[in-house]
């Protein structure tokens, strides 16, 4: 039984996102502080498990409804953006964990190419369940 109203359950979404984004942005800057005092990775493999997991859960939840997110609207842009993003942190990362420019550079232009592929892939499947969720609309308001 649910006893709250429909502005009370979009309040009560409201919090639980910046509940989620907060935890996940913390979970990445104490993942980046670890590695960049050396840590070894046994010691924030479970932070790094948890976001990976919150990733997945994040974009394929969003993706099966056809929406970004709240802020964000699916396109190239925000593609390049987004995997930019990326790429810098995994070259942050690689270079705290290794010491060697060029491997950072090289796994960090890896992770560009693979985040923007991915991200180009959902784009077209978000783009695909909107249509098909329009068009759905759209039959549905003939009759």
């Amino acid at each position: 039984m649910n006893i709250l109203d429909e502005r009370e359950r979009q309040e009560v979404s409201q919090v639980e996102h910046r509940g989620l984004i907060a935890g996940y942005v913390l979970l990445l800057a104490a993942i980046v502080v670890q590695v960049l005092k050396g840590a070894p990775f046994r010691q924030y493999a479970g932070e790094a498990l948890v976001t990976l997991g919150m990733s997945v859960c994040m974009i394929a939840g969003y993706a099966r409804f056809g929406i970004w997110d709240t802020g964000a609207a699916p396109g190239i842009k925000d593609n390049l953006l987004c995997s930019g993003l990326c790429a810098i942190s995994v070259g942050v990362l690689s270079y705290g964990i290794t010491g060697n420019g060029v491997t950072a550079v090289l796994l960090g232009s890896a992770a560009f190419l693979i985040a923007l592929g991915m991200l180009t892939v959902m784009l077209k499947w978000v783009q695909k369940r909107r249509r098909a969720q329009e068009e759905a609309y759209a039959s549905d308001d003939e009759e």
